[in-house]
Parts: C-alpha cells; structure tokens; sequence
C-alpha cells in the first residue's frame, strides 16, 4: 500500500494498483471517505473497499418475471406483434393457399368371409344375358327385313 502525498492535509488515500485501475474505482475510495491515520480504522476501510470490489463478481440479479399475457398477432402474421406501422387487418383472413379439402371417400367394409369367387358356368352365363330391350330390338330388325 502506497501513502500519497496528501500526508500534508492530514489525509492518507489508498493508491493501489487493484483499487486505481480505472475512474469507477478511484470514484469509489471518494465515496468511502478519507483515510484517517489509524492503522485499525485504515484496515477497516481497505476491507470496506475490498467488500465493494468483490461485489463486482457477484452472480446479476435473477431475471424479473415473465410476461405471462398473450402475444397480440394477428392471422396470417407470424407469431409476436407486428412492426411499427404495420397496417393488420381488422376482419380475420384464411391463411395463403388452397382451401381445404373433403377427406377421401372410405370404402364400406367387406362382408365377413371368404371373398365371393366366380365359377366358369356363371361367368358364360351372365355373359350371355342381355337386357330385354336388346332382344327385342334384335326380333324387330330380323323381322323387319
């Protein structure tokens, strides 16, 4: 610890290198007063100033507290509020894009069982039929002819 010069004026300052490293801290052994010539009270104020240094690597105080209200959006705007002078339109709009669709068109389910197989005999034979209309057309034709 070095005495400075203040001796004359009845003053001792501490002028050491960990406490003068920049204005704030010169500003510091300002505000903690001047150093009276008692060794114990000399100690006392080097531990104040220590004290005041340490302060400086204590943990910030927690965060405040979370704003728990809704963001104002608007639809279409994604999330948070729009930029200043930003026009938002009063009456909600659908989102960019087609509109929705129906889902697709499910199929009944099948009967329990087996599925139905065709023989060769009913397969010839619903082949074979024909409508009435068509027998009669073919009746007409023949005969008319």
């Amino acid at each position: 610890m070095n005495l400075s010069n203040s001796k004359r004026e009845g003053r001792v300052s501490v002028s050491s290198n960990r406490f003068m490293e920049n204005k704030k801290e010169r500003k510091k052994v300002r505000d903690v007063g001047i150093l009276k010539k008692d060794p114990e009270t000399i100690k006392e104020q080097i531990d104040k100033l220590e004290m005041m240094s340490i302060s400086r690597f204590l943990p910030p105080p927690p965060p405040p507290p979370l704003d728990m209200r809704p963001p104002l959006s608007a639809p279409g705007l994604p999330g948070g509020a729009p930029h200043p002078g930003m026009m938002v339109p009063l009456v909600p709009r659908p989102p960019f894009g087609p509109p929705p669709r129906p889902p697709p068109m499910m199929r009944p389910p099948l009967p329990p069982g087996p599925p139905p197989s065709l023989q060769e005999g009913e397969y010839a034979n619903r082949q074979s039929q024909k409508p009435p209309y068509v027998n009669l057309l073919l009746q007409l034709l023949l005969r008319g002819h």
